[in-house]
């Protein structure tokens, strides 16, 4: 099979796979080895042998090297120090008892069914391998967990600490239980020798790592790009790595190593780690997919068997070294057990260590039940152990959060807090509005749910305010409702109660041009009955809050897109202003807006509520100066009441230089002087990679996100809508305003 399409056939079944897994609360290494299983000799058999071994084992390679400088990260001395007794009580009572508990019971277990094909000294062999293999634990699964429960205090420090330093001690255990096995199968000298030879290249390869590690700090120190640091660092990690390997020494003693050296440094530049992070994802795709690829049927049938034994002992022996320990150091039962839980994943490192033993021609015969018994435990490994690392934690009481991910409706745009059943408002404390004369246009408000009509009120009259218009509340109700003669000649009717009325709707033929309308969903409810009757009474309260006028309307027509328009043009509407609905109806809503947006001679502004609605900090996000320009009359419209902070945030190309970002942020600084927008105006130019992550990081400090987004439907489908991506992803009250090309 060609390379690339192997590549493109491991990364796409790993992914999916992952997502797969996910959905079932399973971890992703789990997906990604399960892909490599059903592509693998044992499943359907597409990625063949050869290029397993083969063409793609310099991604074995490159991941291995990886996860070992990641290793070395977590071995920042001082950070050990403190609770040095801990940890060395914890980790040597747990590494000890998990290789002496690994390596006795399959040892025994060695003359056992299918592996009783190994002899004395293979079975030796494979038991000190696997006790070895034993000693390592995941730190990705492990941090994964402490970082999604919001964890930290001693137990949460203690526990990565401890990882680290199994981790050191597996690979070390693992160069002295390998050159112990080549002795023990022929391939070497006397016992004496091979230890010397063993300590000699342990300590060569730390000394080799560590100055590579020296050499990569000083390279990076002087890098200002973070791709020149991913390249510069990568290169002569690798080169460390490949000179580890033709000198005989072990490639991660030596990536943990460098990692060590770096991070121990007084000046601490630890941005290869972080440029590293976004590198790693594809390689551990094709690293534990390969690992997958590796099992085979016979092998599994055959020593599968044994991953259990090495399992349940394994975490015998870690649960009783680490309490043993624990209590030897001194500490409570609290930490006793809960580090006695936190030790069980096992994922990366071991599956690394597989590999090498699958790729030693020395220990051919010992790879046949190595492989598969340690992928068999590394399974259960990864299905129950961040199940008990999470109860650990939890039993400490460190733990900040829930640690399982919040149900959020993904069709949901918006997520409002509801007082007494409506969207939160702040409390009206500017000066009441008390407008002159309203012109002929007016604001057209839809009353039709309880929960937003409030919120909907305020913002439409603010937006009537700025330019004196009428207040109108309307609601559309199908034709049918409306019997009689109107009906049957296939007219819009319509009631209307004017301001100072009783409530009431009274029949008013000749109507008034409005200037926006406010709706609320699709399937609107009607207005008739105890519910319509709140509905317009909460309309009424929400406008004298404020002391604004406002009128109430019941139109109806054939559809509500219809009705819409032919009020909105009845009443000489410039702006139609929506909102955004709760529940149900997010993708009735958006076909609304889109067969309004086609027709409509007008600006259409839709609130999205989120949160606690307010005006005060207003955040403008722009790709370029004319978003400014149809902002301009809303905004300005929000700030003309009350004091209030604009921000008005540029986003430019990652490449952006200084110069660029300072002239950018003079010309909007310039055009907001122009503007007269009466409160202060910060202007921001920034260079990113991300603009929706940009945005919302900006919108922390912010109340309302006021953007725009085109008019043309079949145009956002095609390159997509910044500002719909924002309202998806941000959990703050939005402005989105549709306005088609050259409209004022």
């Amino acid at each position: 099979m060609p390379t690339s399409l192997a590549l493109a056939i491991l990364l796409a079944s790993g992914f999916f796979a992952a997502r797969l897994g996910r959905l079932l609360r399973l971890p992703a290494v789990t997906g990604y080895i399960a892909a490599g299983v059903v592509l693998g000799p044992m499943g359907t058999g597409l990625v063949d042998p050869l290029t397993i071994g083969g063409q793609l084992e310099h991604f074995n390679q490159l991941a291995l090297m990886l996860i070992s400088f990641g290793i070395g990260e977590h071995l920042e001395f001082r950070r050990i120090a403190p609770r040095a007794r801990l940890v060395a009580g914890a980790g040597l009572g747990e590494i000890t008892l998990a290789a002496l508990a690994v390596g006795t019971v399959t040892y025994a277990a060695g003359s056992i069914g299918g592996a009783s094909a190994l002899h004395g000294g293979e079975k030796a062999a494979a038991a000190l391998i696997l006790a070895a293999i034993a000693v390592a634990t995941a730190p990705a699964a492990t941090m994964h967990v402490i970082a999604e429960l919001k964890a930290a205090g001693r137990l949460s420090s203690t526990i990565l600490q401890v990882v680290a330093v199994d981790n050191v001690c597996a690979l070390l255990l693992f160069g002295a239980a390998r050159a112990a096995g080549h002795h023990l199968l022929g391939h070497g000298g006397d016992m004496l020798s091979a230890a010397g030879g063993i300590a000699g290249r342990i300590l060569l390869a730390l000394v080799l790592g560590g100055a590579g590690g020296l050499v990569v700090d000083l390279l990076i120190h002087n890098l200002k790009s973070r791709g020149e640091m991913l390249t510069a660092g990568l290169a002569m990690l690798l080169l460390t790595g490949e000179l580890a390997r033709y000198t005989g020494l072990s490639p991660l003693l030596c990536g943990m190593a460098a990692g060590c050296a770096i991070v121990n440094r007084d000046r601490r530049d630890v941005r290869l780690f972080r440029a590293l992070n976004a590198f790693e994802p594809p390689i551990y795709v094709l690293f534990f997919t390969l690992a997958g690829c590796h099992l085979e049927t016979e092998a599994l049938a055959t020593a599968g068997w044994l991953g259990v034994l090495y399992f349940a002992a394994r975490v015998a022996g870690k649960g009783a070294g680490a309490w043993l320990g624990a209590r030897l150091a001194g500490h409570g039962r609290r930490m006793r057990r809960s580090l006695a839980l936190s030790l069980v994943p096992q994922a990366g490192l071991a599956i690394g260590l597989v590999i090498l033993v699958d790729s030693d021609p020395g220990l051919a015969g010992v790879a046949r039940v190595v492989t598969p018994v340690v992928l068999s435990g590394v399974l259960l490994a990864e299905l129950f152990g961040p199940v008990m690392t999470r109860a650990a934690v939890r039993m400490s009481g460190e733990a900040r959060g829930g640690g399982d991910e919040e149900k959020k409706p993904r069709a949901m745009a918006s997520q409002c807090e509801l007082v007494d059943g409506n969207c939160a408002l702040v409390p009206w404390s500017w000066p009441k509005l008390a407008p002159a004369a309203p012109g002929p246009e007016s604001v057209l408000v839809g009353a039709s749910h309880r929960a937003t009509v409030a919120g909907l009120v305020r913002m439409g009259a603010l937006l009537a305010h700025h330019r004196q218009r009428r207040l109108v509340c309307a609601h559309i109700v199908p034709l049918k409702t409306n019997a009689g003669a109107d009906e049957a000649r296939g007219n819009p009717a319509e009631k209307r109660a004017v301001p100072g009325g009783n409530g009431r709707f009274e029949p008013d033929p000749g109507t008034a041009p409005s200037n926006a309308a406010v709706l609320q969903g699709e399937d609107l409810p009607s207005p008739e009955g105890e519910e319509g009757k709140e509905v317009f009474a909460l309309a009424r309260q929400a406008a004298g809050e404020i002391n604004y006028p406002l009128e109430e309307v019941e139109f109806a027509a054939e559809d509500v897109s219809r009705g819409l328009l032919d009020c909105a043009r009845r009443e000489k509407s410039r702006i139609l202003v929506l909102g955004c609905p709760l529940e149900g109806t997010e993708s009735g809503f958006r076909r609304v807006v889109d067969r309004i947006a086609q027709e409509a001679e007008f600006r259409i502004v839709v609130i999205r509520f989120s949160g606690v609605l307010h005006t005060e900090r207003i955040l403008m996000p722009v790709t370029g100066m004319e978003g400014l320009e149809q902002l301009k009359d809303i905004v300005a419209a929000l700030a003309a009441v009350g004091e209030h902070r604009i921000t008005i945030l540029r986003l430019l190309r990652s490449d952006a230089t200084p110069a660029v970002i300072q002239t950018i942020e003079s010309r909007m600084e310039r055009w907001a002087r122009a503007a007269d927008l009466a409160s202060p105006v910060e202007c921001r130019a920034v260079a990113t990679d991300a603009r929706v992550e940009a945005i919302r990081e900006e919108a922390e400090g912010h109340d309302l996100i006021v953007m725009t987004t085109g008019a043309n439907p079949v145009r956002r489908y095609i390159f997509g809508s910044l500002a719909s991506d924002v309202a998806r992803s941000c959990r703050k009250p939005m402005m989105l305003v549709y306005q088609k090309a050259g409209m004022r």
